[in-house]
């Protein structure tokens, strides 16, 4: 009688039993799978750098025009001679 526990046997020992070249696409298959998981954290990884790079340069553009502004001010500020 073949009953559904032989069947689950049968499968189980097959899939146990995988021959080189199935063992080669599967594990091909998960490196492709990985390079995409790990092409999507590079995309986020270089926006995120240039999100902060623009912002330095915005930071430091201000205090740069800030310094400037500040400085013009000492000098308008001293005394006419």
């Amino acid at each position: 009688m073949f009953t559904m526990r032989k069947l689950r046997d049968y499968i189980e020992k097959f899939e146990d039993e995988l021959q080189p070249v199935d063992m080669a696409k599967k594990e091909l298959l998960e490196a492709k799978r990985r390079l995409l998981e790990t092409m999507s954290a590079l995309d986020y990884a270089k926006a995120t750098v240039s999100y902060h790079q623009a912002r330095i340069d915005r930071l430091t553009a201000y205090l740069e025009m800030q310094e400037h502004i500040a400085s013009r001010k000492q000098v308008d500020n001293q005394p006419k001679v």
